[in-house]
């Protein structure tokens, strides 16, 4: 088998609807989750690309799930008990009530309990900014990170994105506070490849080069204690205002036999309440033409504002096809069958 196989989008949205359809979906839910995982790998960021259908196809099987709910809401905020639903289908649901809200008040948050793991976060601020709106999405996740000093993981690499509307893309940040996501670290695990020092460290808080020590161990935060307090706010942001529970109550994306209880927060922002949206993105357009006029440091022909090579990659994917490697087709392709799902079959890199 080669080592890279091509897939056009669509195909993959198809073909990850049927999966999910298969393991207990409606045909709405399964659509959506299906996107957004696809866009993930359209974005470049194939850690939480379609591979992701595997756990999540797992915990819908294995798990009862409950209607979406609104526990407590005025003009402005919204309280959701997302009913251990996929984090796409709570989060949307989350995002799209946050900005209803900011239509009419100019602002708009809502904050999530019981939830799953959502993906990129910036699949839901780039909601907003489609809504000429600034988009805010954050969550916690499952104790990967010790505090600075310390040995024993309290908090997880807990994500958060911000998108801004501009005139040609939407300008976004979207990290977590580790040196790499703990996908990455999977993916070199199941290539049989070590992970550089700085990446993860074991049990005892030791840097590795070994991913699967890095996975029962530790991730490196970014920026050392920097990373840690991000991931601290983080953390009480999205487990305290919903009454979630913090990063050491959830549990890992690969335990699908157990409710995996995330929290996340989401705000929209309404420009139009500010300044017209036209004059913002002329700010917007003239701060970006100062950022990618300066000089560039030798071996540099272009610096990028954020974002931005996220949105070219996905114009290049759209035409030229999404690749997988051929480990990660051949684990999708144990899934489709175990699921009576027609293989995916797509063209030599």
């Amino acid at each position: 088998m080669p080592s890279k196989v091509i897939f056009a989008a669509d195909y993959l949205v198809s073909w990850g609807k049927d999966i999910l359809l298969k393991a207990g979906l409606s045909e709405k839910e399964a659509m959506l989750v299906s996107e957004n995982l696809v866009a993930s790998n359209l974005s470049g960021v194939d850690t939480h690309g379609i591979i992701r259908i595997i756990p999540y196809a797992e915990r819908v099987m294995k798990l009862k799930r409950q209607p979406i709910s609104i526990i407590r809401e005025t003009e402005a905020t919204a309280l959701i008990d997302g009913g251990q639903n996929l984090g796409q289908l709570v989060s949307v649901f989350a995002m799209d009530k946050a900005i209803e809200k900011a239509k009419k008040y100019g602002i708009g948050m809502a904050s999530v309990r019981n939830s799953n793991h959502f993906g990129t976060a910036a699949y839901y601020t780039i909601m907003a900014s489609r809504q000429e709106m600034i988009g805010v999405s954050a969550t916690n996740a499952s104790a990967r990170i010790a505090p600075w000093g310390g040995a024993d993981a309290i908090v997880g690499n807990n994500p958060f994105s911000f998108a801004i509307p501009g005139p040609d893309f939407p300008i976004v940040l979207d990290m977590a506070t580790s040196a790499v996501a703990a996908g990455k670290i999977r993916i070199a695990a199941r290539e049989g490849k070590p992970i550089p020092s700085e990446w993860g460290m074991d049990e005892n808080g030791n840097p590795t080069t070994d991913p699967h020590e890095a996975l029962k161990g530790l991730l490196a935060p970014i920026g050392g204690y920097k990373g840690v307090g991000l991931s601290v706010i983080m953390d009480l942001i999205c487990g305290a205002l919903s009454q979630n529970g913090f990063s050491n109550t959830i549990e890992r994306i690969d335990h699908t036999d157990k409710t995996q209880r995330a929290g996340h927060f989401f705000m929209a922002i309404n420009v139009a309440f500010f300044l017209d949206i036209n004059e913002f993105k002329t700010l917007i357009k003239e701060y970006t033409e100062r950022f990618k006029s300066v000089r560039k440091r030798e071996g540099f022909d272009e610096v990028f504002m954020p974002g931005e090579i996220e949105w070219k990659m996905e114009q290049e994917l759209r035409a030229k096809g999404i690749p997988l490697s051929s480990k990660e087709v051949a684990e999708l392709n144990s899934l489709a069958q175990n699921l009576n799902v027609m293989e995916l079959k797509g063209q030599e890199a």
